[in-house]
């Protein structure tokens, strides 16, 4: 059995990972109902398509896993998890390009 990576990326990264299911962290700035607008770690903002309604979108920071559907836009394909609404997106950044820098660790 082989472990499925979902790599965590902010929205610069968006263009690279086109049609791939990828993890992003983001705060929410706007929750439609069936859409949500997320600033991303690296302060680009998204928009996440859902298909899980759940309580995680009342949570002011939330990562959401889906696939990536256009340069600023991604679509839910497993509940989001909410992370409170205290979250180090500078930190999280941090992560992302360490992560970029060093694949073999992550």
């Amino acid at each position: 059995m082989s472990d499925v990576v979902i790599p965590r990326i902010n929205s610069s990264m968006f263009r690279e990972y086109i049609n791939k299911n990828v993890r992003i962290v983001g705060q929410v700035l706007s929750n439609q109902g069936d859409s949500v607008i997320l600033k991303t770690s690296d302060q680009g903002n998204v928009k996440v398509s859902i298909n899980h309604y759940g309580n995680a979108y009342n949570s002011r920071f939330v990562e959401v896993i889906g696939q990536i559907t256009g340069e600023d836009s991604i679509t839910e394909t497993a509940e989001a998890i909410g992370l409170g609404d205290n979250f180090d997106m500078e930190s999280f950044e941090k992560l992302i390009n360490y992560q970029r820098k060093f694949p073999e660790i992550f």
